[in-house]
C-alpha cells in the first residue's frame, strides 16, 4: 500500500540551478526530467547527491 508520506517511497532528482532555469520550464514531467539526465536519488543519498553537484559546479566555474 502507498503511503505518500512515506518519503523511502519517493525519488529525487538533483540539478544545478542553472539547469532548471535553462530548461524553461514552468513545471515538468517525469519525461522531461529524465531527458534532462537527472538520476533518481532515494532519500538516504539525498545530501550526498546534493554534495556532489555542488563539487561538480566548483570544478567548472
Amino acid at each position: 500500500m502507498y503511503d505518500a508520506l512515506d518519503i523511502a517511497a519517493w525519488q529525487f532528482s538533483v540539478w544545478s540551478g542553472t539547469t532548471v532555469t535553462d530548461a524553461r520550464q514552468k513545471s515538468m514531467r517525469l519525461a522531461t526530467v529524465e531527458r534532462l539526465g537527472a538520476r533518481p536519488v532515494e532519500w538516504e543519498d539525498l545530501a550526498v547527491e546534493i554534495r556532489n553537484v555542488a563539487r561538480r559546479l566548483s570544478t567548472t566555474e
